[in-house]
């Protein structure tokens, strides 16, 4: 502070004494007059001192939190209990790797519970850890993975909520919400017609739009987009039947509606008497059958659809609009009545959810983690919950109705004969039949480079051997190690399962992506570098019974850095099993390739490429086969891969590239 700035009094009390001067004084009412401003010049000083000093003493971070739970509703849950252990032990815990192309991963969810966590004990130790988790999901989208609006649409909104429960400040609150603006929009691809966050909200009336929708409210909510968010609230409207506000879902006068002859809509009065059909999202639950069976697949995406539309009818209720969960009701009590309320971990936090909104009385499961959400158990289920009001503000002036003539076209071409995926079920496998598809025509690709067969046992990395096993319906897939393996050989292991199990993995190998086609089929691959106590053979373990058939194949001679890329890819029901596009970064690079169709067939492997395994389950209800090929590429774009299968279904499969 400048000397010359300080008042009067504060200079002179500072002046040495003057000594043989005379000094002459001013007459009393100007010194009165001097003094007065003299006092109001120091005031703004003494309000700075406590400014200039606040950051030196230890104070907390504000606590955020308003758009799924306030301080005031977490200050009064437990921190003792079950649910609070289980959160607390998420929140102390590994959270994971951030990726937002992968559609199983939990670290957004792991980071919503630090962020919980953080706000309920008022830790800045906790929200540091929140705040650094989140900052880390940002760049880990990718334009072009398989899936990348699904796999956006199933972790963004809880980055956001979390980033709001720690009251993220500063200049990573800035950097997340520059971020955050420009993904709502961006165009990822990874499917044929979803290529966009808000395009496929506004697109599809399924699980893969009712997760891009809540991601999308979060979002909005969180930017303070005020227009965004009446639009998000028009097409959550939309959805549950009200089609003056918004109708520009795809396909809505082809769909096989719930109600014959009846626009779709959760409400459906035109068949409420219809306990079958009534209350049905259709999208997911008839998989293709009208009426809808009420088992398998068509449970099981209804579950995805309600984690999706409730977590965006809490935030659109608590942005001003009550009435968001009512409509939810129809929906929520079919699923109630078909038994989806307890069909699997992966939903029972909506079950909480449901208790606490409607006025339900469920029989409930510890909540864990769903997908987006979870830890419901502790928000909703304690005593004290629900006894802090709840805020409402008072919503904003609703736009215009959005009808078909102001709905945006969908991001991206559409391409109304493809399926969404995942969205089929083989026939022959678990849940509803799927209706016969005419395949869509495969066009005959070339490879972007030339297989070399010799390479598999030339020079650089190649292959050793291979085992394959299968089970009918078990809990655990024993697969034996190849012949000849020495110390630091890559072992490379494709587990192809029914339904969607959770995988365990044998001790010491690594997970590199797991793909599946909905609940129908599952594929995951895993790597190892064997050394000198390998076992005789591994074991993969399921935590439900399901037929499956996995392989294990040894390379030798691979780089420190062994995988150059990988790649998946998920098939509607058709006898071409079609792989993904990849990528070898240096010629000489050995790819493997892993098809992997839901039933018992034979495969063909895809024009130059060399089969190692075809093994299928041989018994049980649900079938599946695993394809193992293998050839050498030059650097370059890989495929897509093709191969052909004896019979029809749907299929999963990857590609994985080791350098040489």
């Amino acid at each position: 502070m400048r000397y010359k700035s300080l008042p009067h009094s504060v200079r002179s009390a500072s002046l040495p004494e003057t000594t043989g001067h005379t000094v002459a004084l001013a007459s009393p009412a100007p010194a009165r007059r001097r003094r007065l401003r003299e006092v109001l010049a120091t005031v703004p000083i003494v309000l700075l001192i406590p400014a200039l000093l606040l950051p030196f003493v230890g104070a907390h971070a504000s606590i955020g939190g308003t758009l799924i739970a306030s301080p005031a509703e977490l200050a009064v849950l437990p921190t003792s209990g079950p649910a609070w252990t289980y959160l607390k032990g998420v929140a102390d815990g590994d959270l994971g790797v951030a990726d937002l192309t992968d559609q199983n991963n939990k670290h957004d969810v792991h980071t919503l519970g630090v962020a919980l966590v953080a706000n309920r004990l008022n830790s800045d130790a906790y929200r540091a850890k929140a705040s650094a988790a989140i900052l880390s999901a940002i760049g880990t989208e990718r334009v072009g993975a398989t899936n990348s609006i699904l796999a956006l649409g199933r972790q963004l909104g809880a980055y956001v909520l979390a980033a709001d429960l720690i009251g993220l400040s500063g200049p990573d609150d800035a950097r997340f919400r520059v971020w955050l603006s420009d993904i709502r929009t961006r165009v990822l691809g990874g499917h044929s017609r979803y290529t966009s966050l808000k395009g496929t909200c506004e697109d599809s009336p399924h699980n893969w739009g009712t997760f891009a929708c809540a991601s999308l409210v979060a979002a909005n909510l969180y930017l303070g987009d005020d227009a965004a968010v009446a639009r998000s609230w028009a097409v959550f409207r939309g959805l549950t039947g009200d089609r003056l506000a918004y109708a520009g879902f795809e396909n809505l006068s082809t769909d096989a509606w719930a109600c014959p002859g009846v626009a779709f809509t959760p409400d459906n009065a035109g068949c409420s008497g219809d306990l079958v059909r009534h209350g049905a999202f259709v999208k997911d639950v008839t998989r293709g059958t009208d009426p809808p069976i009420a088992s398998g697949a068509g449970l099981s995406y209804t579950l995805e659809i309600l984690q999706g539309v409730a977590l965006q009818a809490e935030l659109l209720a608590r942005a001003g609009h009550p009435d968001a969960w009512n409509r939810l009701r129809p929906a929520f009590d079919w699923a109630r009545r078909n038994g989806v309320l307890d069909l699997s971990s992966v939903g029972y936090h909506v079950t909480w959810w449901a208790n606490e909104r409607l006025g339900w009385n469920v029989a409930t499961r510890p909540a864990v983690m769903g997908r987006i959400f979870g830890f419901t158990d502790w928000l909703y289920g304690s005593p004290a919950a629900g006894s802090v009001p709840v805020p409402t503000p008072t919503p904003k002036p609703t736009t215009a109705p959005v009808g078909p003539t102001a709905t945006p076209a969908p991001v991206g071409t559409p391409r109304p004969t493809v399926a969404p995926t995942p969205t089929p079920t083989p026939a022959g496998g678990p849940g509803t039949p799927a209706p016969t598809q005419v395949p869509t025509p495969v066009p005959t690709v070339a490879p972007a480079v030339d297989f070399l067969l010799g390479g598999l046992r030339g020079a650089g990395a190649r292959i050793v051997g291979s085992k394959a096993a299968q089970v009918a319906t078990a809990t655990s897939l024993p697969l034996d190690a190849p012949s000849g393996v020495v110390v630091g050989d890559l072992l490379v292991a494709a587990i192809d399962v029914r339904g969607q199990p959770r995988i365990t993995a044998p001790s010491g190998w690594q997970l590199v992506r797991t793909d599946n086609n909905g609940s129908v089929i599952e594929l995951a691959t895993y790597t190892h570098i064997a050394d000198a106590s390998e076992p005789a053979s591994y074991a993969w373990s399921f935590s439900t019974a399901q037929s499956a058939a996995g392989a294990i194949v040894a390379v030798r001679g691979q780089a420190a850095a062994p995988i150059g890329d990988s790649a998946g890819r998920i098939n509607a029901k058709a006898s071409s099993i079609v792989g993904p596009s990849s990528q070898a970064d240096r010629s000489g690079s050995l790819v493997l390739g892993f098809f992997g169709p839901a039933r018992a067939t034979s495969i063909t492997p895809p024009a130059g490429m060399t089969e190692l395994e075809d093994v299928a389950s041989t018994a049980g209800t649900y079938k599946a086969t695993l394809e193992v090929a293998a050839g050498s590429a030059s650097a370059g774009p890989i495929g897509p891969l093709t191969a052909s299968a004896a019979g029809t279904s749907a299929s999963v499969v990857q590609v994985i590239v080791i350098r040489p």
